[in-house]
């Protein structure tokens, strides 16, 4: 999958949702596990674009 051009950011969140979601953990497990989830993928994102938007800021899209 690491490889696959056709995964994007949009599908590993996903995955790793779904790996929680059908885990074997307990319910409570779960609460906990999607908890950790969707802080640490808040952190991801603010990294994100923390470190590369100035970048983003400077491509020219219309040029495509």
């Amino acid at each position: 999958m690491v490889g696959s051009t056709s995964m994007n950011l949009h599908g590993w969140k996903q995955l790793a949702l779904w790996s929680i979601e059908y885990s074997c953990l307990t319910d409570a497990e779960k609460e906990t596990a999607f908890q950790i989830f969707r802080t640490d993928w808040e952190k991801f994102c603010k990294w994100i674009i923390d470190e590369f938007g100035a970048f983003a800021d400077a491509l020219d899209v219309n040029s495509q």
